[in-house]
């Protein structure tokens, strides 16, 4: 499929000028949050998963599916505190160690804008037949538009990456039949995950040890003075400050902003 013939159709309908728009408009968000009501996002999240969990885990008697969802409510929460970290939301940035990840977040971002955009248009007739009664309905015509234009450009952006995406996968299944023969783009998944497993383990591997270990004592996410106090080897802490200073830089320069000629700071994000 010619990924790259949707791609540019996604430019012309404005995509790169609305996702520009978007990072200004998030950066001003997180910006806002992190000096008003710093922990209001992480507390309010959690108390909203811990909700969600205990209704589905009222509905299920399997054990292993109980564990399931425990285990994806713990995931949740440390997304959100990732997205809070780095001050970017999960659905419109890029996770190099896992971009079928962001697919994901892609897809469901993209259903919650068509059906914004739908209700858009069911309401244009309401007004319509609003205004011949006499209501005051400019205001209202205005907002409504407004909302459309926002959850037409959400999806088009959505597109592009999604495009961008498959065009992707599909370059890179070619060159992996060319090279190894017959692969499945399972098979180069598998592979590319344990690659980057095996990447992880080798260069922090006592680090991740010790933040597992830290999980398993607390009922919780463990904060960084508890993991510390974990800590058993002069390796550990080698290991975990290489990580800490990682995870710091790559931060500092995901938060560097955009500019209009620099396109290449775009791949790593919506």
């Amino acid at each position: 499929m010619n990924y790259k013939k949707k791609i540019k159709k996604c430019k012309m309908l404005g995509a790169l000028n609305f996702q520009e728009f978007v990072f200004k408009t998030e950066a001003i968000r997180w910006k806002v949050l992190k000096k008003v009501c710093p922990n209001f996002v992480i507390k309010c999240c959690d108390k909203y998963y811990d909700y969600k969990t205990e209704k589905k885990l009222k509905r299920t008697h399997s054990n292993i599916v109980k564990e399931q969802i425990k285990n994806d409510n713990y995931l949740n929460k440390i997304l959100i505190r990732k997205e809070f970290n780095e001050s970017q939301n999960i659905n419109y940035h890029i996770d190099k160690n896992n971009p079928n990840e962001f697919m994901k977040y892609l897809e469901l971002n993209k259903k919650i804008h068509v059906f914004g955009l739908k209700a858009n248009l069911l309401n244009l007739p309401l007004i319509a037949v609003a205004s011949t009664i006499g209501a005051p309905t400019a205001l209202l015509l205005g907002i409504n538009l407004l909302s459309m234009f926002i959850n037409f450009q959400c999806i088009n952006i959505q597109n592009y990456n999604i495009n961008r995406l498959k065009d992707y996968q599909q370059k890179l299944q070619r060159k992996k039949l060319e090279n190894r023969g017959n692969i499945t783009r399972e098979q180069e998944y598998q592979i590319k995950q344990q690659r980057r497993t095996n990447d992880f383990q080798q260069t922090y591997g006592e680090a991740g040890n010790l933040i597992y270990h830290s999980i398993e004592k607390k009922d919780g996410i463990p904060t960084m003075n508890e993991i510390i106090d974990n800590i058993e080897s002069q390796e550990q802490l080698n290991q975990l400050k290489r990580l800490v200073t990682e995870t710091l830089n790559r931060t500092k320069k995901d938060s560097f902003p955009i500019k209009q000629k620099t396109r290449s700071t775009r791949k790593s994000a919506i």
